[in-house]
């Protein structure tokens, strides 16, 4: 056995690591991720300026309303998790110095993923490649 080295990118985000274990044929013979939360440990910043406007960040966990009755969060409310489909709702407070008239416009950006859990979809029978498929 031995380590495994990764540069990870300097600034806050989520880094998904895939690994396979290979037979001497090249065949797969187990694989598996696990993501990577990267950040430098402080707080997280208020607002910060941008070439493009401002960013104004919150957390997954921040939220004042969902559809879903009992979601789950992540630790310090850093995710938020719920099963089947619904809705999330957020206020963002805009900084004194930038009045609500003066903002033309948003983009919200965000990560957002599914997971199959107890309900496995069959890649396979969808004809996708085995070698995508993670058990």
């Amino acid at each position: 056995m031995g380590n495994i080295e990764a540069r990870l990118p300097e600034e806050p985000c989520l880094a998904t690591v895939a690994l396979w274990l290979e037979e001497g044929d090249g065949s797969v013979r187990a694989r598996n991720y696990v993501n990577l939360d990267v950040h430098d440990g402080r707080s997280m910043a208020h607002a910060e300026r941008t070439r493009d406007g401002y960013a104004l960040p919150f957390r997954p966990g921040d939220f004042i309303d969902a559809s879903w009755p009992t979601p789950v969060l992540g630790p310090k409310g850093q995710k938020f998790g719920a099963s089947g489909a619904g809705w999330v709702e957020y206020v963002v407070t805009l900084l004194e110095e930038l009045p609500a008239a003066a903002v033309i416009g948003m983009r919200l950006v965000f990560e957002a993923g599914a997971r199959t859990a107890s309900s496995r979809i069959g890649w396979k029978r969808l004809g996708q490649p085995a070698d995508r498929c993670y058990p």
